[in-house]
């Protein structure tokens, strides 16, 4: 994978003293680039704040561009070897650092990784829809057909779909999503029309949800249940819970947190 990164000179600096130990950067890159990867996967079951991460990102930043290629190969050699969320937070840090359309991402190190993120997610059953554009770009530029990215579910047949008529006033609760996202999708009757509303946590001054406001907003808008519910299923692949009656409309199984 790549050339490995050349090491200089002999063990003494340049004015003749004995050279300095180096201190290994792999351990701290390893650490880091997991709990990115863990963090940018799912920021509320993480336990990490955004913040701290950008921390620890920044202070990569002087090192990374002072030479990207022999950073990003060192943080592929370091991170590839040490699971999933090592290499998937890799290939994350490196677009935290470098940017998606960076031209590094030619670099054999960085379609290592990427390979790696697409095969994470993968394995997470996160619909291709949901995939970053670079990612997918990938994907199918390394010769995958999004059609065979997972087992997509066939819509049910509008006949046979089991649905339960909703009352006049009713307020039908049918999605509650990802754990701790305080995030609740209901429907209802509007006139001659069914609305799908969303209800979720509103964020305070600095940007944490506070729990006690929330808002509810109005994003689906159809004729028929049926249609309503298509539009909710493809909208809300991570979730906590769903109607019996709502599951056989998601297109694929629920993705892994």
């Amino acid at each position: 994978m790549g050339t490995p990164i050349p090491r200089g000179g002999d063990d003494r600096e340049h004015d003749g003293a004995p050279r300095r130990p180096r201190t290994s950067l792999t351990p701290d890159l390893v650490a880091l680039a997991t709990r990115v990867g863990r963090h940018d996967w799912d920021p509320a079951g993480s336990g990490d704040e955004e913040e701290s991460i950008a921390s620890g990102v920044l202070a990569l930043a002087i090192t990374a561009q002072a030479d990207p290629a022999a950073f990003l190969q060192r943080l592929a050699v370091a991170c590839l070897p040490a699971g999933a969320w090592a290499a998937y937070g890799a290939e994350r840090l490196a677009l935290r650092l470098f940017g998606p359309d960076n031209p590094l991402q030619c670099h054999p190190a960085w379609c290592a990784l990427l390979d790696r993120a697409l095969a994470l997610n993968r394995t997470r059953l996160l619909p291709y829809p949901l995939l970053p554009t670079y990612l997918a770009e990938h994907f199918e530029v390394e010769g995958g057909d999004p059609e065979d990215w997972l087992p997509y579910h066939e819509e049910p047949d509008p006949g046979e779909a089991s649905i339960s008529p909703l009352g006049p006033v009713e307020v039908r609760k049918v999605v509650e999503g990802r754990a701790g996202s305080g995030v609740t999708v209901t429907v209802r009757r509007d006139g001659a029309h069914v609305v799908g509303l969303v209800e979720l946590v509103m964020a305070d001054g600095d940007g944490r949800p506070t729990g006690t406001q929330r808002a509810t907003l109005e994003c689906w808008r159809a004729s028929h249940l049926y249609d309503l519910y298509l539009d909710i299923a493809w909208a809300f692949p991570f979730r906590a819970w769903a109607d019996p009656e709502l599951e056989p409309f998601f297109p694929g199984p629920t993705p892994r947190i």
